[in-house]
């Protein structure tokens, strides 16, 4: 039920370092056909494979969408598409009590019925290293048919132990609707201050919430590019949750348009038209990732700077004179701190 594996990066890669801590000793074991043993303990907090989501079902009427279906399908791979029924109240649940039944998981012969509390929200696949909660991207439609195009989908992060409610509504409609959902607004009115700024044309830098370590190392940064005769240009430093999911779902959208069929690009042109402003707005590229679960910008621990350098200065060696490092690939305006936890 448990990841247990290496951390790994956004782009699968292993990360450095231990990973759990604990108090073993290793020796030398005299009992025959044994090399060695060991004793003592660790401490260590893991992360279910597995995440749910619960909610209603309803018409554009306000009256429930009794015995009607809900599907939860990947948003990047259409095949994982999980189903259930709606009650005579239009309320549904992906949550599972019986690990024989979970989604992907074989059923064990040797224990085909084991218990599993409904407090562990078990119910829908979602992808992490077991040392962080893990999550998935899920699109969710309901309604009287299984319709995974209706026009009131909604794409919502699924995590670990979590059950995510997610209240849908639905006109009964055929499915002739755009697949991809909506870009999501904010309900956090710093998350939304940034984006007014971004609309305006300001990028939206907050230096004040940045750690003091990260905060000295900007200012050395800003210092060493301005001696080098250049401009620091910094586009970005701390963000607020709710802002940094946004752009991770205007980048996640931009790269599910070139997926679509003819038909369906026909129907999503206003979004397409919406993801390309967003993506202009704020700089970003469909080759750039953006952090999925977590960055680093959240934690006050990172900036973006694109600055103008004469020719022949060396970015990497100046920005490492500040103690700084450019640790994410694809993405060469990110600065975090050299060598800080992760």
């Amino acid at each position: 039920m448990y990841y247990l594996a290496p951390p790994r990066d956004a782009y699968g890669s292993p990360q450095p370092g231990p990973w759990f801590f604990g108090n073993v000793a290793c020796g030398p074991d005299r009992r025959p056909g044994s090399e060695q043993s060991c004793s003592g303990s660790y401490d260590v907090r893991l992360f279910a494979k597995y995440g749910s989501a619960t909610g209603r079902v309803e018409y554009a009427t306000n009256q429930p969408v009794a015995d009607g279906w809900v599907v939860a399908s990947e948003l990047f791979n259409p095949d994982e598409r999980y189903v259930v029924r709606t009650d005579g109240a239009g309320n549904y649940t992906f949550t599972k009590t019986d690990t024989a039944q979970l989604p992907v998981l074989p059923p064990d012969q040797a224990h085909p019925s084991t218990p599993s509390p409904a407090s562990n929200n078990w119910g829908l696949p979602v992808f992490g290293d077991g040392g962080r909660p893990g999550t998935g991207i899920y699109v969710f439609s309901g309604g009287p048919v299984v319709c995974p195009e209706n026009p009131q989908s909604r794409m919502v992060i699924v995590r670990s132990s979590q059950a995510t409610e997610v209240d849908l509504r639905s006109s009964g409609a055929d499915c002739d609707g755009c697949p991809l959902p909506a870009i999501p607004g904010f309900t956090d009115p710093v998350a939304q201050w940034f984006e007014d700024e971004a609309t305006a044309g300001r990028d939206p830098v907050d230096r004040q919430h940045l750690t003091a370590d990260m905060y000295a190392a900007l200012q050395c940064f800003e210092a060493a590019v301005v001696a080098a005769g250049g401009a620091p240009s910094i586009t970005s430093a701390y963000r607020p949750t709710e802002y940094q999911r946004h752009l991770y779902m205007v980048w996640r959208l931009s790269r599910a348009i070139p997926w679509l069929s003819r038909e369906d690009r026909q129907r999503c042109r206003q979004l397409i038209a919406d993801v390309q402003r967003e993506m202009a707005r704020h700089g970003l590229a469909p080759g750039r990732p953006v952090a999925a679960a977590h960055s680093a910008h959240e934690d006050g621990e990172a900036f973006d700077a694109d600055p103008a350098l004469p020719a022949g200065v060396d970015l990497v060696a100046l920005a490492a004179a500040c103690g700084l490092s450019q640790p994410v690939a694809n993405d060469p305006v990110h600065f975090e701190r050299t060598g800080r936890s992760r």
